[in-house]
């Protein structure tokens, strides 16, 4: 194999999708779980948001939500055009699609209160349906899957990827991306990387449900500044308490003191729209880097060493943007900008 990337959730099958688009031969997805999207790309809310208060990273959302509308579309069921409604303070920091215009939120959802941020062509996805089609993509034009196998060691020579071993197999490789969301920074290490610092954090999402019949035509409504979203989900409602708990990289499990908060945030900020409902939840991992940003691109000090990760959250919107710069630096046709790991060496 030339490439091994280890991680089959959206951001490892979107890089060996763009990488095999370009003509990139010998790529090998190795994943520790039975399937794809087993943690966090297939756990979140699906929520497909263009909006954030960082630039360079709206940018990679919105061309992602594009490509996510076009793939989806002949997808029965897989895509809701529910638009957004961001409320609270601060939403004149965001950059949002292109038709996103700031509003009354009452003039989208009756009885909710202040300024809010709406963009009509945001949407709720299913996430295993975008990714299933990044890995047949893949698939289809060589891209091999290994699906129930952990790397276990990582060969290098004079500062270089010589290869990979996993519970199944050695393979030789001069390329490994890490694409393994909260557990990237193990494989890292293995490769002898330690400059980069990814830190899992816990999400938890809810069920629950109001007694408004309209509630299934509502958008997706976010508050920034209480941390805490709700989106229709069949006749009831998903929520969020918009935690971020560090957390060890392992399967999470639910925090009773989660959903608490959330009732408390939920009767604070949405408690003019009526009675809510809160029922059983779940948790997943997010990855985040130090400053915020993406870390996308060449490991400072281990040649043939690749990062696509810290994605916090934003995996599924930015799975196709994220996919293609990741090859771009890979084959070495673009630099990867201001989501660079080198960046964390200068300070």
């Amino acid at each position: 194999m030339d490439t091994v990337i280890v991680g089959a959730g959206f951001a490892g099958v979107s890089t060996a999708y763009h990488l095999a688009r370009r003509g990139a031969h010998g790529v090998l997805v190795v994943e520790k779980e039975a399937a794809p999207g087993m943690h966090a790309s297939g756990r979140n809310a699906g929520l497909l948001r263009q909006s954030s208060d960082d630039p360079e990273i709206a940018a990679l959302l919105q061309r992602g939500a594009r490509a996510a509308r076009r793939a989806l579309r002949d997808v029965p069921g897989s895509i809701r055009r529910t638009g957004s409604l961001i409320v609270g303070r601060g939403i004149s920091r965001l950059a949002a699609g292109p038709n996103a215009r700031v509003l009354d939120a009452s003039e989208i959802v009756k009885g909710l209160e202040g300024s809010a941020l709406f963009d009509p062509d945001d949407a709720v996805v299913d996430p295993q349906a975008l990714l299933q089609i990044f890995v047949e993509g893949a698939r289809s034009r060589g891209v091999t899957f290994r699906f129930g196998e952990r790397v276990t060691a990582v060969r290098t020579a004079r500062g270089g990827i010589e290869g990979v071993e996993t519970t199944k197999r050695k393979i030789a490789a001069r390329t490994l991306v890490v694409a393994a969301g909260a557990w990237a920074g193990e494989v890292a290490e293995l490769a002898g990387s330690d400059g980069i610092a990814i830190e899992p954090r816990r999400r938890h999402l809810f069920r629950g449900g109001i007694d408004r019949p309209e509630g299934r035509s509502w958008p997706f409504v976010w508050n920034e500044e209480k941390g805490v979203y709700f989106r229709p989900e069949g006749d009831g409602m998903l929520l969020s308490p918009c935690d971020a708990e560090p957390h060890a990289p392992a399967e999470p499990e639910v925090d009773p003191a989660r959903r608490d908060e959330l009732a408390r945030k939920v009767a604070d900020v949405f408690g003019m729209l009526g009675e809510w409902r809160l029922g059983p939840g779940w948790a997943c991992l997010r990855t985040f880097a130090k400053d915020g940003r993406f870390v996308i691109g060449p490991d400072p000090r281990v040649k043939g060493l690749f990062w696509v990760g810290a994605l916090g959250g934003h995996g599924m919107t930015s799975a196709w943007a994220v996919g293609r710069l990741a090859a771009q630096v890979i084959l070495g046709r673009r630099a990867p900008g201001p989501f660079d790991p080198r960046r964390f060496e200068a300070r």
